[in-house]
């Protein structure tokens, strides 16, 4: 059967493997089992589920570097803001 991964290292790549088996958490492939969930990547039954898996990931990877940008802007301008107090 036929899965689709993606894997941390790889980013933006979906590749597609052939399954010896599968259960709920687990796919075998070429006799190995792997977690379809882990750290280093997951398998999905479509491509299109593991594309929305990527750009997912994507969307937060942008929101959490905004977030850490406006922090650093505002301590900029706090930074440029500063007189000297006598």
């Amino acid at each position: 059967m036929k899965k689709y991964r993606t894997e941390r290292w790889r980013e933006g790549e979906i590749e597609a493997v052939e399954c010896d088996r599968e259960t709920d958490k687990s796919v075998w492939i070429n006799g190995r089992k792997r977690a379809k969930r882990s750290g280093h990547g997951c398998y999905f039954d479509t491509f299109d589920e593991a594309k929305t898996c990527l750009v997912e990931e994507a969307e937060e990877a942008v929101r959490a570097e905004r977030r850490s940008l406006d922090r650093k802007i505002a301590y900029f301008e706090r930074v440029k803001r500063l007189k000297e107090s006598l």
